[in-house]
């Protein structure tokens, strides 16, 4: 059951990032963020009194800071995909994500068969073929973001950060229903919000006004709330999954299936916007076929 669980949440992971993608082409990232973050909230709010549960103030805990690591990996990833190339920011972020999780559950005692191991190593293989982007042109611009020790200490740490989120939540003692990732998206939520203030607050008056130039929305409103939207609903779905799934499976082989989202994320651009799967990627989701069926062999 923890295998389907976590393949939801990825898939739900992978649509959500397939729209949010969109929304962010049309609106400011972190506007996008702004919607999405509160809706996902009211979401698990809606589900929780359906769901039942008596969270203890240990399981609001784990799930409060599950949140704010959450929210500090969000941070640092869009931070260094802002600075550096998407082809090395994404994959070393997904890897790290999944990586960190499974030493971690071999080192508190969980023991994997060969097969499952297996299955591990070749779905973290699949992380990285599937995320990095087909090559397009043997040239590189001169303008092209480029990999510096900054950037990739941005992406060690938001990579670092998600896998500290799988961690805590795996840490929530059983029973509490959905109550502990509410306060999960809660803290994230209220971590974003106080970063956009103090954003707003720090900026001067006159590069606000150049910034809000260059980012003003192609869309209207209405396109920002209903993307924004359909994101929260996804996350907050996908965060209930993983939620359980890691409440029933181990935390090694649970990351590793999550972290698989690029997979849905990329088959949505090809079948959707019509962009072109290189080899590379279509080998990364072969792989990432095969893994899950090695783990759940």
């Amino acid at each position: 059951m923890n295998l389907i669980l976590a393949l939801v949440a990825a898939l739900a992971y992978g649509v959500s990032d397939y729209l949010g993608g969109l929304a962010s082409r049309r609106h400011p990232v972190l506007h996008v963020i702004l919607v999405a973050y509160p809706v996902s909230a009211l979401a698990l709010l809606l589900a929780a009194p359906w769901l039942g549960g008596e969270p203890t103030s240990e399981a609001l805990l784990y799930g409060a800071l599950s949140g704010a690591s959450m929210a500090l990996a969000i941070g640092f990833f869009y931070a260094a995909l802002a600075q550096g190339p998407m082809s090395v920011v994404s994959p070393v972020t997904a890897v790290l994500a999944a990586a960190i999780p499974v030493g971690l559950g071999l080192l508190a005692g969980e023991t994997l068969t060969a097969l499952a191991l297996l299955g591990v190593a070749l779905a973290l293989g699949a992380i990285v073929l599937v995320s990095l982007p087909p090559k397009r042109a043997t040239t590189v611009c001169a303008d092209a973001p480029r990999l510096t020790p900054a950037v990739l200490g941005l992406a060690c740490v938001a990579g670092s950060a998600f896998a500290l989120s799988f961690f805590l939540i795996h840490r929530i003692p059983a029973g509490g229903g959905l109550w502990p990732m509410l306060a999960a998206r809660g803290t994230a939520t209220g971590a974003v919000l106080l970063f956009w203030i103090v954003r707003r607050r720090c900026v001067s008056l006159a590069r606000s006004a150049q910034l809000a130039q260059l980012a003003r929305p192609k869309q209207s409103g209405g396109d920002l709330l209903r993307l924004g939207a359909w994101v929260g609903v996804l996350d907050g779905l996908a965060n209930a999954c993983v939620y359980y799934a890691l409440g029933l499976g181990a935390l090694s082989t649970t990351s590793v299936i999550t972290s698989l989202y690029p997979v849905a994320t990329v088959a949505l651009a090809i079948l959707l916007l019509g962009e072109r799967v290189g080899r590379v990627q279509a080998a990364g989701m072969a792989l990432a076929a095969v893994a899950v069926g090695l783990i759940a062999l």
